[in-house]
């Protein structure tokens, strides 16, 4: 523990000895020029650290190509190390060791990292490895409260897997500073995962978090993204690349440079679904600013957010996806919406309100028409407007879809006349279950 010793030797015989009971790593700097490691087979005590605090037990890495700690819990496939925890450390270096890691986790379940400091590392502060499904992923893990910082890897790196797809999951990263890392801050492949009141600044790269496409494994799935603070990352606050279901909720986003806020698909990647994004407060400083951006591959995204101060120099949308759901509170039309326009012949038709909620229908031909109930999930309050154009020589008559669950209240209609359009809008009423017009049809337009 002089900072000088080579105590890779002795603290490898510690960790061999204490076999998943709990080591104490007094104050002191530990140089430790060859890796450790602790690996079981079968179900197993994990490993377990507890150091003098921050700022008071360090360990001075100079593992070149490797990690100063790998936790490994595969030796029997799908049997995990239980429990294990590391606490109260800070792990530097002081000789820039090349692709120099802080710990590298694998087939660990219920295991805690907590206040710990991984600064200055030349690869990833903290590394996830599930290369074949099951056999070797990590659970019930509760990466919390460290500090990570200036690394040239990922603050986080969850790796894509070698073999079969990434099945790690229930896992809760928490209330971590993750600073200014070379290729992002948090990369995240696996399962119903929190990722909570972090603070996520001046991460370049990939920029601060990343849900990740990976060729070899599934999309990312059930997310939640809450609390957190982003700001002065590289390219993206938060880029969803590959995911099934995600709540990005609640985060504060600060621009000081030109960059994209929330991108849902990147158009190229995995499938985006159901990514919902709720109430997250925007703040630009300077820059050029997209806040949301919604690629070709995003379905089903839905944006509910307040609006910026101030609109200069801010973007707030673009949407290239399928069936987008936007509502910016505070600017002009509470909802701003995609508008499909479809032109019609003789029969009826049918608003998808997945698809948007202002509907342009024009109809070519002449006689009976019928406008049938809308289909696509609604919610309570959601808003549908309908816009019909008579682009016909003659008359046409419209009926309504009336009486049945998810039809129409309807009030003061008339047909347009030839060449003219009318509008009106509707609400859609859960107790019922019906669309209830808001308001009278405007006139002839």
């Amino acid at each position: 523990g002089d900072g000088v010793t080579d105590d890779s030797a002795a603290i490898q015989a510690a960790i061999d000895y204490a076999a998943g009971r709990e080591i104490l790593a007094p104050a002191g700097v530990y140089l430790v020029g060859t890796g450790l490691s602790y690996s079981t087979s079968g179900e197993s005590p994990g490993f377990k650290m507890k150091g003098g605090g921050i700022g008071k037990t360090f360990f001075d890495t100079r593992v070149a190509n490797g990690y100063l700690l790998t936790l490994d819990g595969t030796g029997t496939p799908s049997t995990y190390a239980i429990g294990g925890y590391l606490t109260g450390v800070s792990i530097i270096t002081n000789a820039s060791a090349v692709n120099s890691g802080g710990i590298l986790l694998k087939g660990q379940w219920l295991g805690t990292i907590t206040k710990n400091k991984i600064k200055g590392l030349s690869g990833d502060s903290i590394r996830i490895v599930n290369d074949d499904s099951d056999a070797d992923a990590s659970g019930f893990l509760t990466i919390s409260d460290n500090w990570l910082q200036g690394c040239g890897g990922w603050a986080i790196n969850m790796t894509d897997p070698a073999v079969s797809s990434n099945a790690s999951g229930h896992i809760r990263i928490t209330k971590n500073y993750v600073l200014g890392n070379a290729l992002g801050g948090i990369r995240f492949l696996g399962a119903k995962t929190e990722i909570v009141e972090n603070s996520i600044a001046y991460n370049t790269g990939a920029g601060g978090l990343v849900i990740a496409y990976s060729a070899s494994s599934g999309a990312p799935s059930l997310l939640s993204v809450l609390r957190n603070e982003f700001d002065g990352n590289t390219g993206y606050h938060i880029d969803v690349q590959s995911c099934l279901a995600a709540i990005i909720g609640y985060n504060k986003l600060v621009y000081s440079s030109n960059m994209t806020g929330i991108r849902v698909g990147d158009g190229v990647s995995g499938t985006v679904q159901n990514v919902h994004c709720l109430s997250n407060q925007h703040r630009r400083d300077s820059g050029t600013v997209m806040a949301h951006s919604i690629g070709s591959n995003a379905v089903g995204t839905h944006v509910l957010d307040p609006a910026f101060p101030s609109l200069t120099g801010v973007t707030t949308i673009t949407d290239a996806g399928s069936y987008t759901r936007v509502r910016i509170e505070g600017q002009g039309s509470k909802e701003a919406v995609t508008t499909a326009s479809y032109s019609v012949g003789s029969g009826s038709y049918t608003p998808n309100v997945l698809e948007a909620t202002n509907h342009r229908i024009v109809i070519t031909a002449l006689g009976a028409f019928t406008m049938n109930a809308p289909t696509g999930i609604a919610e309570d309050g959601l808003e549908l407007e309908l816009d019909i154009f008579n682009n016909t020589v003659g008359a046409i008559a419209i009926t309504f879809a009336s009486g049945s669950s998810g039809s129409y209240i309807v009030g003061g209609y008339t047909n347009p006349a030839t060449e003219k359009r009318k509008t009106a809008k509707f609400r859609y009423r859960s107790i019922d279950s019906r669309w209830v017009q808001i308001g009278a049809w405007s006139a002839d337009m």
